[in-house]
């Protein structure tokens, strides 16, 4: 039976670090994986919503990037634009020169909503494969 076995501690140990350190590379792999397929939904969201909504010369949904940081335990990704404060004065609205104000057009806030999404399922799914 199970009382008949005995391993010593320092075996024990290593084959739990074996173990563990397989599965945290698992889910540190799908976890960077799933961070960058949200990023890039949302920057592709983000920009569409800046096309419809905002047409000119279309150089503001060209400003849209993405910066991802791999590794680590807690990979990280941000969307932005390269035109700092715009985003901001679209999504919120803003005063006019004549005294009115400018209706905001909400289009970062569902972009950023939908790319938490895709990430989460993205993850979940990865992992459930993985593991």
């Amino acid at each position: 039976m199970a009382s008949d076995i005995s391993v010593d501690a320092d075996l024990f140990a290593s084959s739990l670090e074996g173990i563990f350190g397989d599965t945290r590379r698992a889910c540190t792999g799908a976890l960077d994986e799933a961070v960058v397929e949200g990023s890039r939904e949302s920057a592709k969201l983000w920009r569409s919503g800046a096309r419809e909504k905002f047409a000119g010369r279309g150089r503001y949904a060209k400003s849209i990037r993405t910066k991802v940081k791999r590794g680590g335990d807690s990979p990280e990704a941000v969307v932005y634009s390269t035109m700092p404060g715009l985003p901001h004065l679209l999504e919120k609205g803003h005063a006019t020169i004549g005294g009115g104000r400018v209706a905001g057009r909400e289009h970062v806030a569902p972009a950023a909503e939908r790319g938490f999404e895709v990430a989460f399922r993205a993850a979940r799914d990865r992992l459930d494969v993985g593991l």
